[in-house]
């Protein structure tokens, strides 16, 4: 029972890199930078959501148990919330001021991101399929600030330029957009591949590593020989009566 609680090396590691990559986002060199360009302030957020979060989500998955099919919701609902807070202009400016105040509010919305990709990293709980309807939904939201502050026509935050606003924007909508749509499409091809979910026993010394297969199922399914067809049947001719 305690093996099972052990984190697992590849789980280690990613909780390792997720860790510092984090911390490099919350350097005060960083931040003060942050606090003049808002494409800074954005690209912070972009690694949090991409990069940070998957990898702290896929350290964390294997503790959830059965607490995977009540996270979907919060997740969705904790990330876009934040998203949308850190937007705003009060909130931007205020953080932008204050070394403190920035760094709980990327503390935060590191928290939510991990929330965001615990149910897409979890092996129980939802299934692929609704995974990926899971990560659909979840990207829009992301999109209207972007779409927002890279088609404005007027500096939308005080003390940042134009410029500086929709490349910004790009940025968020790019990035979030490209994370979650790539995370699609690898669950879909591994739905596809028709893999079994991977366990938490696999790193165990003993255990026979499964090679993954080279080509989806449907796939392979095309290079078997195809079934003998049967031997058509000949009608019997039929004698004529004679009156």
């Amino acid at each position: 029972m305690r093996d099972n609680k052990r984190m697992r090396p590849r789980h280690r590691l990613a909780f390792a890199g997720g860790a510092i990559l984090g911390s490099i986002t919350l350097l005060p060199p960083v931040a003060e930078l942050s606090a003049r360009l808002l494409m800074v302030h954005t690209a912070r957020q972009m690694i949090l959501l991409a990069m940070v979060g998957p990898l702290l989500a896929y350290a964390g998955a294997p503790r959830l148990g059965g607490w995977a099919r009540a996270l979907p919701l919060a997740g969705m609902v904790g990330f876009n919330a934040v998203m949308l807070l850190t937007q705003l202009p009060l909130v931007l400016g205020a953080s932008s001021g204050s070394f403190l105040l920035d760094v709980i509010l990327q503390l935060v919305f590191l928290g939510v991101c991990v929330l965001l990709w615990l149910p897409v990293m979890a092996s129980s709980g939802l299934s692929r399929i609704a995974k990926i309807g899971y990560l659909l939904v979840a990207g829009v939201p992301p999109t209207i600030p972007g779409v927002v502050l890279a088609f404005s026509r007027h500096p939308l935050y005080p003390g940042f330029g134009l410029g500086d606003q929709q490349l910004a924007g790009l940025l968020l909508f790019a990035t979030a957009k490209f994370t979650l749509i790539a995370a699609t499409f690898l669950i879909l091809w591994r739905l596809l591949s028709a893999e079994a979910e991977p366990g938490d026993d696999e790193d165990r010394p003993g255990s026979v590593p499964q090679t993954p297969p080279s080509a989806p199922a449907w796939l392979r399914q095309l290079d078997q020989e195809l079934p003998p067809e049967p031997a058509p049947v000949r009608p019997r001719p039929q004698l004529s009566r004679r009156g």
